[in-house]
């Protein structure tokens, strides 16, 4: 123990060299007993003897605490004990469930219907290998193989609407709920649910056009609704800034439109 905290330190000994008859393995440890039974002191005595050698051996250390901190974050022991459902895995999304991750939050939701496409490479945190697979299991399976030390990350693929197919007690004991979905009637009904009594605490984020600017919202249980500073279509009522055609941008040959 040093003044900044424990440290770690391992040996590797080697296996102590017994004779048996010809061809025959013998275990120099457990010789004359039933493995398991051996006592702690001859353990130690046939462990270490003239045979045996022992040398210093590196210590790799992959756990929550010593990850997010190494050691001297206090806060981890409720960090990692935090159920977080995260709604819309988008562009914006995608950064903010990683951060959450990175952060420590032990349990993720991760609620979004839809597939990542090629044109959403530049701007999401997925890449070419997921291309055509659902935006929250992809997140998901990355977010598990690359922080495997996290207790709980889940994906689902629908949308946050009347009777989806959702874990709704995962829902509704959600220590917070983060919709950066875009989506005006996704954010109504968390509204709906939030004044009904239903869910805790919503944080709403999004970005204008071109993101030349950016909002958050933090919106406790029992206060204000999103709708108090929103027309019936989901603009802002002082919106930053201003674009021709809104900012939407049209898909060549497709009808459709975006915002870049």
């Amino acid at each position: 123990t040093a003044p900044s905290g424990v440290g770690f330190g391992a040996l590797r000994i080697s296996e102590p060299r017994a004779l048996g008859a010809p061809g025959r393995p013998v275990n120099a440890v457990n010789k004359g007993f039933r493995p398991g039974h051996v006592p702690p002191a001859v353990v130690m005595r046939r462990a270490l003897n003239a045979t045996t050698t022992v040398r210093r051996d590196r210590v790799e250390r992959a756990d929550h605490s010593c990850i997010h901190g190494r050691d001297h974050d206090g806060s981890q022991t409720t960090v990692v004990k935090c159920k977080v459902v995260a709604v819309g895995a988008g562009s914006l999304g995608s950064g903010v469930i990683e951060m959450l991750a990175k952060a420590g939050i032990g349990d993720l939701y991760i609620v979004d219907p839809g597939t990542l496409a090629w044109e959403n490479l530049s701007r999401h945190e997925l890449d070419a290998t997921q291309v055509g697979i659902s935006k929250a299991k992809g997140l998901a399976e990355k977010l598990a193989k690359g922080m495997p030390h996290l207790p709980r990350i889940t994906p689902a693929y629908t949308a946050m609407a009347p009777g989806a197919d959702l874990d709704w007690e995962r829902v509704r004991s959600a220590d917070l709920i983060i919709s950066t979905s875009g989506n005006w009637a996704c954010d109504s009904f968390l509204c709906d649910l939030q004044g009904a009594g239903e869910i805790g605490s919503v944080l709403y984020g999004w970005v204008e056009p071109h993101i030349a600017a950016a909002h958050a919202a933090y919106l406790p249980s029992g206060g204000a609704c999103l709708r108090c500073g929103m027309t019936e279509n989901g603009r802002p009522h002082v919106p930053v800034t201003t674009w021709p055609d809104g900012g939407l941008v049209r898909v060549p040959a497709c009808g459709g439109a975006f915002t870049p």
